[in-house]
C-alpha cells in the first residue's frame, strides 16, 4: 500500500492482508479494533534518541501478536524499517551488539531473499520491514502503526531480543521488556 504525502491513509494486516483501514504508511498500517483480548501481558520497546521517541508494544492474542507502535520526532520527508533483532541493547552503546535480524530460520541469508508480504512465511521473523513495508511519518513527524504478525510470540521476545527503527540519521534501538506496572 503505498500513500500520498499529506494524505492519511492506514490499514489493519493480518498476516499480509489488508483487513480494515484508516495513519500514513508505505506499506504499514494504523487505527483498527484490537480484536480478542491477550492471553498474556505485552511486552514494549521504548526508543529514545534526540528527538525521536517511540514505543513499540507487542501484544499477545490467540494465536498471533499484536505489533502496536507509535513515533514522534521522525523526518517527514524520508523513509524508516523497523525490524527485530537477536540481542538486547547494552546500556549506553545504542545499537551495537544487539546482533543480526532474528532470523531462526536463515532466510534472509539466502542470495535469493525476496519475501512476500502476503506470505509472512517468505520473510525473516524479525523483518518487519519486508512483512509490513517501509513506513514515513506524516507532515509533522508522527506515525502510527498497527499490524498483526503470526511467525513469533512475545514469549520470544522479552528480554532477549531488541526492536530496531532505522532511518536517514542512523538506527536507533531498545531491548523489548515486560511493560512497567503502576
Amino acid at each position: 500500500m503505498m500513500s500520498v504525502p499529506g494524505h492519511r491513509s492506514t490499514a489493519l494486516f493480518i498476516a499480509g492482508v489488508v483487513v480494515a483501514s484508516s495513519a500514513t504508511a508505505l506499506g504499514w498500517t494504523a487505527t483498527a479494533s484490537a480484536g480478542p483480548a491477550p492471553k498474556f501481558d505485552p511486552v514494549v520497546a521504548q526508543l529514545k534518541s534526540g528527538s525521536l521517541s517511540g514505543r513499540v508494544e507487542f501484544v499477545p492474542l490467540d494465536e498471533t501478536v499484536l505489533i502496536e507502535a507509535s513515533f514522534t520526532g521522525l523526518d517527514p520527508r524520508e523513509q524508516y524499517s523497523a525490524s527485530i533483532h537477536e540481542f538486547v541493547t547494552a546500556a549506553g552503546k545504542g545499537c551495537e551488539g544487539v546482533g543480526r535480524l532474528l532470523d531462526p530460520m536463515d532466510l534472509s541469508k539466502s542470495p535469493a531473499y525476496r519475501p512476500d508480504p502476503a506470505d509472512f512465511a517468505t520473510a525473516a521473523v524479525g523483518d518487519l520491514t519486508a512483512k509490513f513495508g517501509r513506513f514515513e511519518a506524516d507532515r509533522n513527524g508522527e506515525f502510527e502503526f498497527r499490524g498483526i504478525d503470526s511467525t513469533f510470540s512475545v514469549n520470544d521476545l522479552v528480554g532477549r531480543r531488541s526492536f530496531m527503527l532505522d532511518g536517514p540519521d542512523g538506527a536507533t534501538c531498545a531491548t523489548i521488556e515486560r511493560m512497567p506496572q503502576g
